[in-house]
């Protein structure tokens, strides 16, 4: 970690507390990453907050890390994931504290804010537990880069865990260090650097929040009109396409009927929508005529 990246990747940028356009490329980046106690916002606490500077596809300086003070237990299955127990935690600082700690970060080096799903996790986390601690600051959701997005967008076919999209861009995030906040952290924004170069993600910053913001817009579009667990073509709107499983990236147009059939009586509605559902039926029944 913190060596430079081949110019095989490309990125895409988030946006610094100020609106004038920067080049993601040339410019600061501070991907931040959290551990907690649970997945659910406003009710689990937050126990690790980690962050790292990346310029260039350089890390610029130590990442910065600090265990938070939860106040509460954390459960052995949050344990499992993250490797933080209650004993970890008992000596370190409150959230109220860190979070002091954290904006000097931002308003000091006016950073490129990026995370991986920070957008749906770890920022909604951060600005829940700031308002739970009497913080009077909260991260603009406008104005964060999330790597996620680009890469459901772009890369639907591949799982969107971070080590299987950090593969795929080459970067290495080992085993052992994954779920940890530095580690997590210093990864996703060489991810960022690594999708600009590639072109998976515009250089200019205010375009990829606007790209960002379309991409997330069509996606969630997606999951309303089929479900969470199909997608249409990025480019021919006709065509749908597994999102999840052994088949996921295959257009269901070239699935075994009895595959199709299987998981239209498996899927829940959140899975596959009632659309969907009869969708793929008529396709299953047209392929039973013309082959059958």
């Amino acid at each position: 970690m913190g060596q430079s990246m081949s110019n095989e990747t490309k990125a895409e940028k988030v946006k610094p507390q100020t609106h004038s356009s920067k080049r993601i490329s040339e410019s600061l980046i501070l991907a931040v990453d959290v551990e907690t106690t649970g997945l659910s916002i406003g009710e689990d606490k937050i126990v690790e907050l980690g962050g790292v500077y990346v310029k260039g596809g350089w890390r610029c300086g130590p990442p910065f890390c600090s265990k938070v003070n939860p106040e509460r237990y954390i459960p052995i299955d949050a344990t499992r994931i993250h490797g933080i127990a209650q004993e970890d935690v008992a000596n370190a600082p409150k959230w109220k504290t860190v979070a002091q700690w954290f904006n000097q970060h931002i308003q000091s080096a006016d950073p490129i804010i990026c995370g991986y799903n920070i957008l749906a996790f770890d920022a909604p986390m951060i600005n829940a537990a700031n308002e739970a601690a009497g913080v009077d600051w909260k991260l603009d959701m406008n104005r964060i880069l999330d790597p996620f997005i680009f890469c459901r967008w772009h890369h639907p076919e591949i799982q969107s865990r971070l080590g299987k999209i950090c593969a795929f861009y080459g970067l290495e995030l080992p085993e052992e260090a994954a779920h940890s906040a530095d580690a997590d952290s210093e990864v996703t924004a060489l991810l960022v650097t690594a999708m600009v170069w590639a072109g998976y993600m515009p250089d200019d910053l205010e375009q990829a929040f606007a790209q960002q913001a379309k991409f997330k817009a069509k996606m969630e579009a997606d999951v309303q009109r089929w479900g969470r667990k199909l997608y249409e073509d990025r480019q021919d709107p006709e065509k749908l396409y597994i999102a999840s499983g052994v088949y996921r990236g295959k257009c269901i147009d070239d699935l075994d009927e009895s595959y199709l059939k299987r998981i239209t009586s498996e899927w829940n509605s959140e899975d596959m929508s009632d659309e969907a559902r009869a969708y793929i039926l008529e396709r299953t029944r047209t392929q039973g005529i013309l082959f059958g």
